[in-house]
């Protein structure tokens, strides 16, 4: 595990290469300004486009917390796994499809299959998960294991940069463990 500075983050995102699998370990205060400055650098300055897989907030929320940090979402599409939970009337989009919650994790796996079959030019695409932290809310570890191993190597199989993300102290040792054996680097964010 690598453990940075925040400043040091820019350059890390910089220097993914595709194929490259991260997990990014955040402290619960920084959380909300490193998850957009992550999403900022991969859409601003690398120039990426991708899958963002929201298991935190409902897309709507989402959206509307993107564009007041000025992050461009046209190239990114939604898989939203929470809003079919808190909502019970959604206007579908051509720009996400939702899940019935993030305890569906079959579901979840078909439409992500679904979205990066439909990528082009999958050389500068990334699939981001925003909240590992959440899926082990709604899921034991050995499941979201399972899945998370099924995710990772979908991304391999394309070579698409994986961004994971999670809360520091919302994610067990044995949790870290089992990621450390799926990713290419574990960074602790300080």
């Amino acid at each position: 595990m690598m453990r940075i500075s925040e400043k040091d983050l820019t350059r890390v995102i910089k220097n993914l290469k595709p194929n490259r699998i991260v997990l990014f370990i955040i402290d619960a205060k920084k959380y909300h300004r490193l998850h957009a400055k992550i999403l900022k650098i991969l859409i601003e300055q690398r120039k990426f486009a991708g899958i963002y897989i929201t298991v935190n907030k409902p897309y709507k929320s989402l959206i509307k917390y993107l564009e007041e940090n000025k992050i461009n979402t046209n190239n990114i599409f939604f898989i939203d796994a929470i809003s079919k939970m808190v909502e019970d009337k959604m206007k579908l989009t051509e720009h996400c499809l939702f899940i019935p919650s993030p305890s569906h994790l079959t579901d979840l796996g078909i439409t992500l299959t679904e979205a990066i079959n439909v990528l082009k030019n999958k050389e500068r695409k990334f699939v981001i998960i925003d909240s590992l932290s959440t899926l082990l809310v709604y899921n034991d570890l050995e499941t979201v294991a399972r899945f998370m191993h099924f995710i990772i190597s979908k991304l391999r199989v394309f070579g698409l940069v994986g961004i994971l993300i999670s809360i520091e102290k919302q994610i067990d040792e044995k949790a870290v463990n089992l990621l450390i054996e799926m990713c290419d680097e574990i960074i602790e964010v300080k």
